[in-house]
């Protein structure tokens, strides 16, 4: 009733009781499952398990059918009972349906058979599970109730009050760990930014070295520019235009590495879909030109200013 009154919006109220998987079709599970999958998290801890008669919001039957009024209803009549499975951790595990997995609750054994497999939305804040049992099977045993809520702005002392009220509640503020969160991942993009303002200012001075080395042989080309009739208006767009398009290059060569960083660092590491970056694709060529182009003007500036003959001299001296 608490929640009712306080919250915009809640789930439903899941019952929950811990188990461990032991045994698949009769077999231990690291020898029944693929060689890849057998240091999966679900073979080293307990699973949730819940109980419901028709399929969770947000659940999607991709295979199989949901449990049937007399299995619903009876519950242990049979045995294995029907079970539904999330397909994800199937696919992971290689199991299909009509496996028979055997579940160990406190000191007993119960033999599931799978009969469904659901697709959930784990980006709901829902609560989610990987087994769901039917009714009449698990409430025998000792169980816990879950649900999930979102308060307004003005019933921010809520859980306060249900803490006080019911002390047996553990309140787990998804806000807190988001905040926290976003804490951390700004600090480690300060950190990168701190390291591509590194790497700018190696860049440029790989630019002036560079430019440095290849100094006789610029001059040489001014030199017969200017031999030929070339001014220096000339001579300035030659090299930026040089410059400009070294720096394009190194923008589309920058953004190509880092959609391969980021398409990495989301699905290898934070386990995401990764996403397009079309304004890294528009702002690092454009910012690579104008910058490069502008440094290379301003370290040319030199070579512009000498006469020509003593610019075709530099050739003969390396």
């Amino acid at each position: 009733a608490a929640l009712n009154e306080g919250a915009e919006s809640r789930s439903d109220l899941y019952p929950m009781v811990r188990g461990r998987l032991t045994a698949i079709d009769g077999a231990e599970p690291r020898e029944a499952v693929p060689a890849e999958a057998r240091g999966d998290n679900a073979l080293r801890r307990e699973l949730n398990l819940t109980w419901r008669a028709d399929p969770p919001e947000g659940n999607r039957l991709v295979a199989g059918e949901w449990f049937d009024a007399e299995a619903a209803t009876s519950g242990e009549a049979a045995t294995p009972v029907p079970i539904s499975l999330e397909s994800g951790l199937a696919g992971r595990l290689g199991l299909e349906l009509g496996d028979v997995l055997t579940f160990t609750v406190g000191s007993a054994t119960i033999d599931g058979e799978i009969t469904s497999l659901r697709d959930l939305d784990w980006d709901s804040f829902r609560p989610n599970f990987y087994v769901i049992f039917p009714p009449g099977v698990l409430e025998r045993f000792g169980h816990s109730y879950i649900t999930a809520f979102h308060l307004a702005p003005d019933e921010r002392a809520l859980p306060g009050r249900l803490v006080r009220d019911f002390p047996g509640v553990t309140l787990l503020d998804v806000e807190a760990i988001l905040e926290r969160v976003r804490e951390v991942l700004s600090q480690v993009t300060r950190a990168v930014e701190l390291v591509l303002v590194l790497v700018l200012l190696a860049g440029i001075s790989v630019l002036h070295a560079a430019l440095a080395a290849s100094l006789p042989v610029r001059a040489h080309e001014a030199g017969l520019l200017r031999v030929f009739g070339a001014g220096d208006r000339l001579l300035r767009r030659v090299q930026g235009a040089e410059f400009a398009l070294l720096g394009l290059a190194s923008g589309l060569l920058a953004a190509a590495l880092t959609e391969l960083a980021a398409a990495g660092l989301y699905g290898g590491w934070l386990d995401l879909t990764p996403r397009w970056h079309p304004a890294l694709w528009l702002a690092l060529p454009l910012g690579g030109a104008l910058l490069v182009g502008a440094i290379g003007q301003w370290l040319s500036r030199g070579i512009r200013r000498r006469a020509p003959a003593e610019s075709l001299g530099l050739l003969g001296e390396t």
